[in-house]
C-alpha cells in the first residue's frame, strides 16, 4: 500500500512538473511574439541605412576598421599561444621543444586549472588591447550626434536584452525539438564546454571564480569590441547595408564559438547564438555603442553561469 502511494505520488508530481513545463513555452511564446510586435512597431528592426555610429562614412573607415579587428584579433592569438606554450612547459617533463611541438599539433588535453590560466592571461591581454584600440579608434573620429551616453547606453542594453531573451529561448527551445525529431536524441542541458567544467564542483574554487571571470567579463568585452565594435562598423561602412554587415557578423560570431560547442548540442546551441548574435548587432547598429552589445553579452552569460551552477 505504501509503495502504491509512493508510485501514485510521484505520477502527480511528474503530470505537475509537465503541466508546468507546458505552460513555460507557452508563456515564452507569447513573449517572444510580443517582443517582436514592439520591436517592429517602433521601428527598431527597420535598418535601411546606418542609424548611429561614426560620423565619417565611405570604404577608408571600413577598411581602418578592418585593420584594427584584425589587429585585435592577431593580439588575442599571440597572447594565447604564448599561454599555452607557458602552460605546457610548466607540465611535468614540459621541455621547451616539447611545448613548441604540443603547441603547434593544436590544443593539447589540459586539466580545468591549465584552461583557467590560459583564459586568465588570454583575455586580461585581450582586455587590455581592446581598450586600447577602441579609445584609438573613438577619439579618431567624432561620434553621431545620436549617440547615447555611456549610462543610457548601458540602460538600453538591460533592456534590450530583456526585449530579446524570450526569441531566444524560443529558438534554443525550437533547436532542442528539432535535436529530438530529426536525430533521435534530446541535446545535452549544458551547450558549451565552459559550462560544463564550471558545474564541476570537484574543482579548485579559485579557479572556478577566474573561469567565471573570464566568461561573464572577459569574453563579452573581447568579443564585443572586435565583432560589433570593428567587425560590424567595417561591413557597415564598406557596403552600407547594416543587415548585410549583421548578418555576416552573426554567421562569424556563431563559427567562431562552434569549437566550444559538443557535437550534440550544435543546433540548439547555434540557434541560441544566432538570436543572441543578432540581437546584439541590431542594438550596437541603433546606438552606435558597443557597451550596449557589452552589457547584452554579460547578461547572456551570467544566467547561463548561474543556470549551470544551480541545474547541475
Amino acid at each position: 500500500m505504501r509503495a502504491k502511494r509512493v508510485c501514485i505520488g510521484e505520477a502527480v508530481v511528474q503530470s505537475a512538473m509537465q503541466s508546468v513545463a507546458v505552460w513555460f513555452i507557452a508563456v515564452v511564446c507569447v513573449l517572444a511574439m510580443i517582443s517582436l510586435g514592439v520591436m517592429w512597431r517602433a521601428g527598431w528592426l527597420r535598418l535601411a541605412r546606418p542609424v548611429a555610429g561614426v560620423t565619417p562614412t565611405g570604404p577608408n573607415i571600413g577598411v581602418l576598421a578592418l585593420v584594427m579587428g584584425v589587429a585585435l584579433w592577431m593580439m588575442i592569438s599571440v597572447a594565447s599561444a604564448l599561454a599555452l606554450f607557458m602552460v605546457i612547459a610548466q607540465q611535468p617533463g614540459g621541455s621547451q621543444m616539447g611545448s613548441l611541438s604540443a603547441a603547434a599539433s593544436g590544443l593539447p588535453n589540459l586539466t580545468f586549472v591549465e584552461q583557467a590560466q590560459m583564459a586568465a592571461v588570454t583575455y586580461a591581454v585581450g582586455i587590455c588591447a581592446s581598450a586600447v584600440l577602441w579609445q584609438a579608434w573613438r577619439r579618431r573620429f567624432e561620434a553621431a550626434p545620436t549617440t547615447p551616453s555611456i549610462v543610457r547606453a548601458m540602460g538600453i542594453g538591460v533592456l534590450a536584452m530583456v526585449m530579446a531573451a524570450p526569441v531566444v529561448m524560443v529558438l534554443n527551445m525550437l533547436g532542442q525539438v528539432m535535436m529530438t525529431v530529426v536525430f533521435g536524441q534530446p541535446a545535452p542541458t549544458l551547450a558549451h564546454n565552459s559550462l560544463a567544467a564550471l558545474a564541476d564542483d570537484t574543482q579548485p574554487l579559485l579557479w572556478r571564480c577566474v573561469m567565471i571571470g573570464v566568461v561573464v567579463i572577459g569574453a563579452p568585452i573581447v568579443e564585443e569590441v572586435l565583432y560589433r565594435g570593428f567587425l560590424q562598423t567595417s561591413l557597415t561602412k564598406l557596403t552600407g547595408r547594416p543587415w548585410v554587415a549583421i548578418g555576416i557578423t552573426t554567421a562569424v560570431f556563431v563559427v567562431m564559438h562552434a569549437g566550444a560547442i559538443p557535437a550534440d548540442a550544435w543546433l540548439p546551441a547555434g540557434l541560441t547564438l544566432t538570436g543572441l548574435s543578432l540581437a546584439m548587432s541590431i542594438a550596437f547598429a541603433r546606438t552606435g555603442r558597443v557597451t550596449t552589445s557589452i552589457i547584452m553579452h554579460v547578461l547572456f552569460n551570467t544566467a547561463n553561469v548561474a543556470a549551470a551552477l544551480v541545474l547541475t
